[in-house]
């Protein structure tokens, strides 16, 4: 993409990748998901369905967490997102899905690998004192609490896989669908725009005076951070996080100009980083 970068906004602190958390993750994860793997084919040759279970579980758990190294390697200040036009019409920044998919299978793997460490533990460890129905009854408590909230979690993930995930941005108003909540604000409403890093996350919050959020899971509190301010994460809509700093800030500014969203003229504006970059 041949644009000039937009200046890269001081709230979002360092442009450098995260490479040191990225290098914690793959020294976990790699080894992880190798020796995973191995045990497949150990308990397979063994005829092991318990242990061949425990250890799939394993790899699809360890090997799905890899897919969350591209989130800390780079910046992508060249990036610019999948736009398209809606019916509206708006402009639609989607959401990458793949991110939301390798989390579904981090949460699922993790609940079916507990699941089975219960079973080994349960029927392996032999009673060697007074106190060890105690333990049992312990380990099982922990455990089936661990797989009850995985498999929640994964229920939850892949309830949210059906929601059109995205921000879209009409003429009269900014609408983010993230499959926790949906947020609509009017531009007029909107009081400001910060940008922030959240957990190595370039982060645009979009604070408004007359926020209208749909919550699609408990998991998010009424009156919760998620809740009372729009959200939009940079990574999670494969964009220049500047790009999209400046985007909003500028059609926020500029009324004139929204009603080029919708248009083939704003999706040309926003590729050549037309944004005044104020």
């Amino acid at each position: 993409m041949d644009r000039d970068l937009l200046p890269w906004p001081a709230g979002f602190g360092s442009e450098r990748p995260g490479y040191p958390m990225a290098a914690v993750i793959a020294a976990f994860f790699v080894p992880g998901t190798l020796l995973f793997l191995s045990g497949v084919f150990s308990a397979v040759d063994e005829s092991d369905p318990l242990l061949a279970v425990f250890c799939g579980a394993g790899a699809l758990m360890c090997g799905s967490g890899l897919f969350v190294l591209p989130v800390f390697l780079r910046v992508r200040r060249r990036r610019v997102p999948r736009m398209t036009i809606t019916q509206e019409p708006a402009m639609y920044l989607p959401a990458r899905r793949s991110t939301m998919i390798a989390a579904l299978g981090l949460v699922l793997g993790a609940s079916v690998w507990t699941a089975c460490v219960l079973v080994l533990v349960l029927t392996i460890r032999e009673p060697a004192r007074e106190l060890d129905h105690v333990w049992n009854y312990g380990v099982l408590l922990a455990g089936l609490a661990l797989s009850l909230l995985g498999a929640y979690g994964g229920w939850a993930i892949a309830n949210w896989l059906r929601y059109r995930l995205g921000v879209r941005l009409g003429p009269e108003g900014l609408a983010v669908e993230s499959g926790f909540i949906h947020q609509t604000t009017g531009w007029d409403d909107i009081a400001a725009i910060v940008p922030t890093e959240e957990n190595r996350h370039r982060v645009v919050v979009v604070h408004s005076r007359d926020l209208v959020t749909v919550r699609r899971t408990r998991l998010v509190r009424r009156n919760g951070a998620a809740a009372t301010a729009m959200r939009v994460n940079a990574i999670a809509h494969r964009i220049d996080p500047a790009l999209l700093y400046h985007l909003l800030q500028f059609y926020r500014a500029d009324a004139d100009r929204r009603r080029e969203l919708g248009t083939e003229t704003g999706l040309d504006r926003v590729r050549a980083g037309e944004l005044g970059g104020a």
